[in-house]
């Protein structure tokens, strides 16, 4: 008996085609994804590396700065091609779909994103700043912190748990590394404490 060769239908060939442009689509979104999380990490790496040149320098204030500070320095990058310029809200500053944000401490172990209104005591020497997505997925799903110890880490959370301005992660979300004290009366607790964060190297 002599088979006839299969000829795809007109839906079936719908279908493909869909399906192909769905594939081609997820992976420029894949590779999108990416270059922005590569960019947020290196964008942290800069203001971490602006807190330490800062700290050495030994210039007026005797302190980390804030966000804004950084952006009013003129010394951190807030202009992006096709994107415009950041702004900083709330002391997070939203530039190219991420969010990044410097939080010190006080004398009493509490965070503070801003100047506070009041005249306290902060921490002369600590600071812990993350980057973490604007819209989940969209740029990326990954979260970068880096603190005055040196290190810059991620994770990378699988449900939009800290997304964009008013979904920020708390300051003392990541766990101290090396076993080091961050300044904070709270800490890092529960499901929070077996976050897999992964070291990343610098830029």
């Amino acid at each position: 008996m002599e088979t006839k060769p299969w000829i795809p239908s007109t839906v079936t060939l719908l279908l493909i085609v869909a399906s192909l442009g769905w594939l081609w689509k997820a992976r420029d979104r894949a590779r999108d994804s990416l270059a922005a999380e590569a960019w947020a990490k290196g964008q942290l790496a800069t203001i971490a590396r602006l807190e330490r040149e800062h700290l050495e320098s030994g210039r007026s204030p005797m302190r980390p700065l804030f966000i804004n500070e950084l952006v009013d320095s003129g010394a951190l990058e807030t202009t992006v091609p096709g994107h415009g310029r950041g702004k900083v809200e709330d002391g997070i500053l939203l530039l190219n779909g991420y969010c990044f944000r410097v939080s010190l401490a006080d004398s009493l172990g509490e965070p503070h994103a801003e100047a506070p209104v009041k005249d306290v005591t902060l921490n002369p020497r600590f600071w812990i700043a993350y980057a973490w997505p604007e819209e989940w997925g969209d740029p990326g799903r990954r979260l970068f912190v880096a603190d005055s110890f040196g290190f810059l880490r991620s994770w990378e959370h699988a449900i939009p748990l800290f997304v964009g301005v008013t979904h920020p992660p708390d300051p003392w979300l990541a766990k101290p590394p090396n076993e080091r004290s961050y300044p904070f009366a709270r800490k890092t607790r529960g499901w929070q404490k077996h976050l897999r964060w992964r070291n990343e190297s610098i830029p």
